[in-house]
């Protein structure tokens, strides 16, 4: 090991990095460096090895063989090479050398001042793939993913999510900065080659503070090992951290059902139909090896209610996938995506109470994930005219996961319903650096509503229509739009446009179109108030409760329209209250407090500004 000119010391005052050990006037750090007061230290490199074993021995005697392992691995040295490096060590360590204490014959001790151990942190960035092929890649990604899980329940140990972490994925970002943005002190990096029934894994530990390979290790074991593998890896890992690794049950005593839960995890990230089908059919193969094992059932439910989402499987198969869950909850209660998935369900079903109680028991579940603070802000708090407590949960989804374009979508419709659009245009175009597709809802919703906020009409048309031409495929579409916005601007006959609207709804609403995007049937109620033509407003708010109640799947995020500011006229009507209890808000605002700006008294909604203006 070469010797190591070591940098500058910290100045007097400056904050210490987690894990250092003083030494006196000396400081270890936990990329070994040594420091006393404002100079730096130079240590040879065998020096530096046998003041780094001592130190973390915390006071206890580590044996002179213990030593010349370490200090000269695989070659035999006689005692009087560390007598002569430990004799190099006192003279570095100046009046601190006194603390270096022999045990004759035994071997060595180092006192050191006691000190609480700060909490340690570690992100976990997606292994690497290094036995090529997308079919290769599950197996990466879900031993990272586990792997994530397994720290999470280290006492002490702060460990981001998948949603966290994984955002980094194929990004060219420097270690350090990915640390600082998720506030870590390390970072797990590893790599994942298969061949034939055989697995390895490469694991390193990175100091954020240095960018210093801390630790490292390498793991061969057979696929029928994969458990074992999983959990010799993170007592590995909380080993290097000097945290202690609480033995657990294993999630499931068939390393095959393991694997055939990985792989439908990476299929089901696909999102198109024979992706899903895939995932299901792969989950259901793992229930029938272990019939006990939650995460299949975890799987299988989530895979189902993105398919109904997505419209590759009937409305129906909601309740499919809300029995899934429950069974994944039943044989695991703190499966936390089995609680999300039974919290999307309540949400779009109009339960919103049980909703609430699902995501807070999420959050609770799951305190360094981003998603259910984002399920909380765009499934609850938003429909329910909760804006600001949306928007506190979307700027803490971000703090959580500053790489993940979604919670910057979120933030920004935050900021789009608020009437806030410099908010909403600066993390809407963050959101769209960070991979979010343009032409998904509701990029061009928020584009429309932003481009109307300046009086720039044409451009909200063209953003629509976009939107409308792709998503509702009927005929005309395009020129409905643009006679709408025209209308809106002043140009043309409000009346004529509203029956155009009306025309277009109806004609998407026969196909099926109008509901594939939840926040499609807003539209028609924001176009028609904004038109004047409050009748033909609440004409569309009933065919959202019908169309509900038909299906059993209430488009919630077409909710969200009711809450922009040029809504007021629609919420003062009187119709508006019968629309509220329909939905079910009154239920909620009950139990969770009403939207903001707004009371609840006598089972009717009063809008607090217009009581003031009377």
């Amino acid at each position: 090991m070469p010797d190591l000119v070591l940098r500058r010391a910290i100045r007097e005052g400056a904050s210490l990095p987690d894990g250092v050990i003083t030494i006196g006037e000396l400081r270890l750090l936990p990329h070994r460096e040594l420091r006393h007061g404002e100079e730096p230290l130079a240590i040879g490199g065998r020096a530096l090895v046998i003041l780094s074993e001592l130190a973390e021995a915390s006071g206890a005697l580590v044996s002179k063989d213990r030593l010349m392992e370490r200090v000269w691995p695989g070659v035999v040295v006689e005692d009087n090479a560390l007598q002569a490096q430990v004799s190099q060590l006192r003279k570095i360590m100046g009046a601190e050398g006194k603390r270096l204490v022999a045990v004759h014959g035994r071997g060595y001790r180092l006192a050191i001042d006691a000190s609480p151990r700060p909490p340690a942190s570690i992100a976990v960035l997606p292994f690497e793939n290094l036995t090529g092929g997308a079919e290769h890649a599950y197996l990466a990604d879900g031993l990272a993913e586990e792997l994530i899980s397994r720290l999470a329940q280290v006492s002490g140990l702060k460990v981001p999510a998948r949603t966290s972490s994984f955002a980094y994925r194929g990004r060219a970002i420097d270690v350090r900065t990915i640390a600082g943005e998720l506030g870590v002190a390390t970072v797990l990096e590893g790599s994942v080659r298969a061949s034939g029934e055989r697995v390895r894994i490469a694991a390193q530990l990175i100091d954020a503070g240095s960018g210093f390979h801390i630790w490292s290790e390498n793991f061969d074991r057979t696929m029928t090992d994969l458990l074992t593998l999983q959990d010799d890896l993170a007592q590995a890992i909380a080993t290097a951290l000097r945290r202690e690794l609480v033995p657990v049950t294993p999630p499931t005593e068939q390393p095959e059902a393991m694997r055939l839960v990985l792989q439908a995890r990476a299929a089901s990230r696909a999102l198109t139909r024979e992706a899903m089908e895939e995932a299901a059919r792969l989950a259901r193969r793992a229930i029938d090896l272990d019939p006990g094992f939650a995460k299949a059932w975890e799987s299988l439910a989530g895979t189902r209610f993105v398919m109904v989402h997505n419209g590759y499987a009937p409305l129906a198969a909601f309740a499919e996938a809300r029995s899934f869950a429950e069974k994944a909850l039943a044989l695991n209660p703190r499966t936390a995506g089995a609680v999300g998935i039974l919290a999307a369900l309540d949400s779009a079903s109009g339960r919103f109470v049980e909703a609430a109680e699902r995501m807070a028991l999420a959050r609770t579940l799951e305190p360094g994930d981003a998603f259910p603070r984002e399920q909380m802000a765009l499934s609850l708090h938003l429909l329910t005219g909760q804006i600001a407590r949306a928007t506190q949960l979307a700027d803490e989804s971000i703090a959580l996961a500053p790489a993940r374009a979604q919670p910057y979508l979120a933030r920004a419709l935050c900021g789009s319903i608020a009437g806030d659009f410099e908010a909403a245009r600066s993390h809407l175009d963050r959101a769209l650096a960070l991979g979010q597709p343009v032409a998904r809802p509701p990029v061009e919703i928020i584009r429309a509503e932003m481009a109307v906020g300046s009086g720039d009409f044409n451009d909200a048309a063209r953003q629509m229509i976009s939107l409308v031409v792709r998503e509702f495929m009927v005929p005309g579409a395009s020129a409905t739009v643009e006679a709408v916005f025209s209308a809106m601007s002043g140009s043309m006959d409000r009346a004529e446009a509203s029956d155009r609207a009306v025309a277009l709804f109806a004609a998407a609403d026969r196909t099926g179109t109008l509901w594939a995007h939840s926040g499609s049937a807003g539209l028609a109620l924001n176009w028609q108030v904004r038109l004047g033509a409050l009748d033909a407003a609440f004409a569309a708010a009933d065919r959202i409760v019908a169309r509900w109640r038909e299906s059993g799947r209430l488009v919630n995020g077409s909710l969200n329209a009711l809450w922009v500011p040029y809504m007021a006229s629609f919420r003062a009507d009187p119709r508006f209250q019968d629309f509220a209890r329909a939905l079910n808000l009154f239920e909620y605002w009950k139990v969770h407090g009403p939207p903001d700006g707004h009371a609840v008294e006598n089972d009717r909604l009063i809008c607090l500004k217009r009581l003031q203006a009377d």
